[in-house]
């Protein structure tokens, strides 16, 4: 089977598919009231090129989200105050591939509700429906398996997950694996984003990732309540 004659197709989904896109969220859930300072601050969230190796390219795709058209619970008093993303990373033509997305909202105590409220098997779900959804004419996307990751204590509130899909052309067959990384402290939230082919991102370079973002949580994130 030659897994390279499918990449050029993969590629531009592999690394749109693992978050939900922005563009399916619902526009007023949370408000959004973007300030200068926040969203600053939510840039700073994210990781650069430094942090993964001189090996990886960067680039950016769209912005993620929490939510989604099957699960958009309601977030009654929670106001986003700052957004970026997405750093976009990829190590060869064939991946892994690596995006990140973050938030700011008014008040640590917001983000709390938020996490209590959107973090669980919604979420999950939303990861696995946009992988779905991320069939094209030439490229089709099955989910085979989804489940929970077990991550360590990392100094944040944390949750993870991990979705498997077949992404099917009509000549071949090629296994992808998708794992979605959530951090919260403060008022801030991040995720991070994994796909690569046949075998999941190596736990060591996941956990190294999650690391960084905590320390850049650590760093940015305002404890105002």
């Amino acid at each position: 089977m030659r897994s390279r004659s499918l990449l050029p197709a993969l590629l531009a989904a592999a690394v749109l598919v693992p978050v939900a896109a922005a563009a399916t969220t619902p526009p007023a859930n949370p408000p959004r009231h973007h300030t200068k300072q926040d969203t600053a601050a939510a840039r700073r969230l994210l990781l650069v090129r430094a942090d993964l190796g001189e090996s990886w390219n960067a680039g950016r795709t769209k912005l993620g989200a929490l939510t989604c058209p099957t699960f958009d619970p309601p977030l009654k008093g929670i106001v986003e105050t700052g957004a970026a993303g997405a750093a976009n990373f990829t190590l060869g033509t064939g991946g892994p591939f690596v995006t990140q997305s973050a938030w700011i909202y008014r008040t640590a105590a917001q983000a709390t509700s938020l996490w209590r409220t959107v973090v669980g098997k919604g979420l999950q779900q939303c990861l696995s429906d946009s992988v779905g959804s991320g069939s094209t004419q030439s490229v089709t996307f099955t989910v085979t398996g989804r489940r929970r990751l077990a991550l360590p204590k990392l100094g944040a509130r944390a949750a993870g997950y991990r979705v498997a899909a077949k992404a099917e052309t009509t000549l071949q067959t090629v296994t992808v694996v998708y794992d979605l990384v959530v951090l919260g402290r403060g008022r801030a939230v991040t995720e991070l984003s994994f796909a690569s082919f046949s075998t999941p991102v190596s736990r060591t370079l996941e956990l190294r990732l999650a690391r960084r973002a905590v320390a850049k949580l650590a760093q940015t994130s305002s404890p105002k309540a």
